[in-house]
């Protein structure tokens, strides 16, 4: 005789999920029955369906629709290895054109409010001028750099934020973007 199945002991869902759709199993479906004690569910197997995403997966997905858009050679695969909080897109005026959904987490402010700023928004007196110096030197050079600055939230709140900026081109020479990939530390 065939045990019931209990769906508060299935570790994963798989199975069961795999099984909706298709044409009804009695004896199996007779086997699948609550039980009284409640055990939490392990995994869904959902990911792979993209029924839920996470901010990162969702701001690389964007990239990468901007990238086929302006058709920049952006390997958008270096970016899944890598850990952010924001992803900052600006012209080369350094006018932000897109952010992420973790910016607004991050500083406060809405997307919708920052698009169109420049990103020195964000800085404020105790923000190193040797820094914004260093960043400043990259961007005319077109060059990629790194640094830690101190930034501020729009409540005024100061926040340590490591960012790493990437010139975007569409080949080698044309220069058409500015990536900055940001984390709170």
């Amino acid at each position: 005789m065939k045990s019931r199945i209990d769906l508060n002991e299935m570790i994963c869902l798989d199975v069961f999920l795999g099984r909706l759709g298709q044409d009804p199993d009695p004896e199996l479906d007779s086997q699948l029955v609550p039980s009284q004690v409640s055990h939490p569910l392990l995994a869904w197997d959902i990911a792979s369906q993209r029924r839920f995403q996470t901010p990162a997966s969702k701001a690389i997905r964007k990239l990468r629709e901007l990238a086929k858009l302006h058709k920049w050679t952006l390997d958008i695969s270096l970016f899944l290895r890598k850990d952010f909080d924001a992803l900052v897109v600006t012209d080369l005026d350094q006018v932000i054109a897109w952010v992420s959904d973790g910016f607004e987490e991050m500083t406060g402010y809405c997307p919708l409010e920052v698009v169109g700023q420049k990103p020195n928004l964000l800085q404020g007196p105790k923000t190193s001028l040797e820094s914004k110096k260093r960043i400043r030197e990259a961007i005319m050079k077109k060059r990629p750099m790194k640094a830690t600055l101190l930034n501020y939230k729009k409540d005024g709140t100061a926040y340590r934020c490591r960012i790493e900026v990437i010139p975007i081109f569409i080949d080698s020479q044309t220069h058409t973007h500015f990536l900055a990939i940001e984390k709170s530390i």
